[in-house]
């Protein structure tokens, strides 16, 4: 929230006056909400008609959210214009800047989506990475070491990569929502389980409350299938 607070020392009435705060590029466009203490009408640009103000004060009141990407301070510049003759103008911008301090609750879910797993058949996990936000996560990371009974890996997420059984995702920045993984490998064919397996995510941003756990881990039994046959002849 930007209190702008427009001061007339007189004598005079100021005719015309118009407020411009124009330097909100680090704002959700649809959040933005401007409002005159006098009832003057506010667009979101921001741009507010005050009209004519008389000796004394009028305030303007922009409400706003920070987008979830904005990690540097933000700084908002505003400025008052009149018709009527101003005999100190100098004093007709004011700035402020505001750090920004990002949080985002990151969280991972681990599922095996071949359930149970049989041995001598493909299993596929699915790994779902999420950002409660509000703020996007940078440096997102996934470390995953896969049993070593699952052979022939494959990922099918960009930015990650097999070294051995163990699965490792430069995710980068991710926005608030969620991204899915999937990974998909053989079952050894005389493995009796049981079959687990767990995942980690971090991000170098601060994760606030952090109420999304940052491991996942599932374990499922294996269920050997056998189909035998007998000929006699």
């Amino acid at each position: 929230t930007y209190t702008l607070t427009v001061t007339n020392l007189g004598p005079s009435d100021a005719q015309a006056v118009i407020v411009a705060d124009t330097t909100l590029s680090d704002l959700d466009p649809a959040s933005i909400v401007a409002s005159a203490s006098n009832g003057a009408t506010c667009d979101t640009t921001v741009s507010c008609a005050l009209g004519t103000v008389a000796p004394g004060v009028v305030t303007v009141t922009i409400d706003g959210t920070v987008l979830a990407s904005v990690t540097n301070p933000i700084v908002n510049s505003a400025s008052v214009d009149s018709s009527t003759d101003d005999p100190e103008p100098d004093n007709n911008e004011s700035s402020v800047t505001t750090d920004v301090t990002p949080v985002a609750d990151i969280g991972i879910v681990k599922t095996l989506l071949t359930s149970p797993p049989v041995p001598g058949t493909p299993v596929t996990y699915q790994l779902v990475v999420t950002n409660a936000g509000p703020s996007d996560a940078a440096d997102v990371t996934v470390a995953d070491l896969i049993d070593p009974a699952v052979t022939g890996l494959t990922v099918d997420a960009a930015g990650c990569s097999f070294d051995g059984q163990l699965l490792g995702c430069a995710l980068g920045i991710v926005a608030p929502g969620s991204i899915t993984i999937l990974v998909t490998g053989d079952l050894d064919e005389a493995f009796l389980g049981p079959l687990t397996n767990g995942a980690l995510v971090d991000t170098s941003t601060d994760e606030g409350v952090d109420e999304s756990p940052n491991s996942s881990s599932v374990t499922e039994q294996a269920a050997p299938d056998a189909d035998l046959g007998l000929i006699k002849t």
